[in-house]
């Protein structure tokens, strides 16, 4: 049963309704386990129709993953779930309480849109979703190399004088810049191994190896090269 009653008692449960390869649904579920969280999973495939159910229509008018069930609170929007399990289970914080650090992470998170906005608009996701070849499309692919390393540039240099990127302790901003950049390891990327960018490289050192990290792979992907 993949949608329960909006009137049912397994409203009291935690669940989450996410399609796997997502940033923004792994961005959840990583906080999910860094603060300890059960919850109950619902995947969904937007292929098969799945997210434009009825059933899921009532919850998210939207269509779109993640969407979080909390007992009687319904939420989507990825940033607007980060926010609320922060604060409504506050005894693993992933912001810092210092304002200063804490607008610096808010900020870094929402410069991680204008990141996934490069990968789009830059052609990226196309190679990414295998549409196109590097090999084959090689002046293409270039022009978006170009263009993501200019902007990776900008995050490396955010990093050059912390541990990560709100300053020395893991935080919300972490996990949603590792969100997306892990679509470039993905194709290849190896931040540590190559060293062009060395304070990312460093900073991923520490990130990729957190069991949140480790246990929200999405599935699919140990099926894919």
């Amino acid at each position: 049963k993949i949608f329960p009653s909006l009137f049912s008692s397994e409203m009291a449960q935690r669940v989450l309704y996410w399609a796997s390869g997502s940033p923004y649904v792994r961005k959840i579920q990583i906080i999910l386990e860094e603060k300890g969280l059960q919850y109950e999973s619902k995947l969904l495939s937007a292929a098969s129709g799945d997210t434009k159910k009825p059933e899921f229509l009532a919850l998210n008018p939207r269509g779109k993953v993640p969407t979080l069930v909390d007992g009687d609170k319904v939420l989507y929007e990825s940033d607007a779930i980060a926010l609320y399990l922060d604060e409504k289970y506050p005894e693993k914080p992933l912001l810092p309480k210092d304002l200063d650090a804490k607008s610096v992470a808010w900020m870094r998170i929402f410069e991680t849109s204008t990141l996934a906005g490069v990968f789009r608009d830059s052609g990226f996701n196309q190679f990414y979703n295998k549409q196109k070849n590097p090999q084959e499309s090689v002046e293409e692919w270039t022009e978006v190399a170009i263009k993501i390393k200019g902007e990776l540039a900008l995050w490396n240099n955010y990093l050059s004088d912390r541990d990560y990127l709100a300053g020395n302790t893991f935080s919300l901003a972490d996990i949603a810049l590792f969100s997306q950049l892990v679509a470039l390891e993905r194709v290849g990327k190896k931040f540590v191994e190559d060293k062009e960018f060395p304070h990312i490289g460093s900073w991923w050192g520490k990130v990729s190896v957190r069991d949140s990290i480790k246990k929200t792979v999405p599935p699919h992907w140990s099926n894919t090269q």
